[in-house]
């Protein structure tokens, strides 16, 4: 007791701290909620995200083996043999397929995952390891403004997360061929948990040998964008849980009214008590 007459005020902002942490967050925040980010830096995450959730669990290669042969007006040309590609990167599951449509070139479609950043090789680095020449590199964004498959942040006023996706762009060069890549990572986790696991998704196509390239980039953003919401699951957005309890009626109110009274009454208990003795020693003088 006398340890609460003591600290009462800091007790009782910090239960009224977790009242409104709670109250201003939604159900799925609390439950362990499966998130995702994408960036495109493997060195440097935290440059560029944008929250998502994921539809296929890319550790489990007969998942991934569940890609679509047929997506839009993409049809599946080959189904690569992935082993000396899981061996050259370093991966754990991959999966590599050719994809075309009237009009354009075989692009190739590249997803792995692997348990350990460390032993990931990342294209800048895996194709002038095998002879290519990183003629130019960058970065292009995909639409994603009003992409239902971006996790919007709680409060976007006072969020850094990206509403944009943003891909690692190489142009690559070997002998008379070049190459047009596209990449982005995805790293998966629970939400307030560390992992280091990680996948890489490329689209990658023979471009012209010299001048623009537009027309292959083109091509290739409109693969990804046609895979997307088969990797991506658009959800639902939640009603905050202060929301949620005043659409349940009289019962939901009175429990946020004494939610936010209990840490209250903590606060303001020794000022009440100072009054009530005040009162009665006032009563007894009369």
């Amino acid at each position: 007791m006398a340890f609460f007459k003591q600290y009462y005020w800091i007790l009782g902002f910090l239960v009224l701290a977790a009242v409104i942490t709670v109250m201003l967050g939604t159900p799925t925040t609390f439950l362990g909620k499966q998130t995702s980010f994408i960036y495109s830096n493997l060195s440097n995450p935290s440059s560029s995200q944008t929250y998502v959730r994921t539809n296929v669990d890319f550790g489990d290669e007969e998942r991934l083996r569940q890609f679509p042969h047929e997506i839009g007006d993409w049809t599946e040309k080959e189904d690569y043999d992935v082993y000396p590609w899981k061996e050259q990167l370093g991966a754990d599951v991959a999966i590599m397929r050719g994809y075309t449509k009237p009009g354009t070139r075989e692009i190739w479609f590249l997803a792995m995952q692997s348990k350990s950043r460390s032993s990931f090789h990342p294209p800048e680095v895996c194709y002038p390891a095998l002879g290519w020449e990183i003629v130019e590199e960058g970065f292009v964004s995909i639409p994603g403004e009003d992409a239902d498959w971006i996790e919007k942040p709680l409060y976007p006023r006072f969020s850094k997360n990206e509403t944009t996706v943003v891909l690692k762009k190489l142009l690559v060069a070997k002998d008379n061929e070049r190459r047009l890549v596209l990449y982005f990572y995805v790293k998966h986790g629970t939400v307030g948990a560390d992992s280091d696991v990680v996948t890489m998704v490329r689209i990658s196509a023979i471009t012209t040998p010299q001048g623009s390239y537009e027309s292959t980039l083109k091509a290739e953003e409109d693969l990804l964008l046609a895979f997307i919401p088969y990797m991506f699951d658009p959800g639902t957005k939640e009603d905050l849980i202060i929301t949620k309890l005043v659409k349940m009626g009289a019962g939901g109110i009175l429990l946020i009214i004494i939610s936010f009274a209990v840490p209250i009454i903590m606060i303001t208990y020794p000022q009440i008590g100072k009054l009530r003795h005040f009162r009665i020693r006032h009563s007894q003088k009369q």
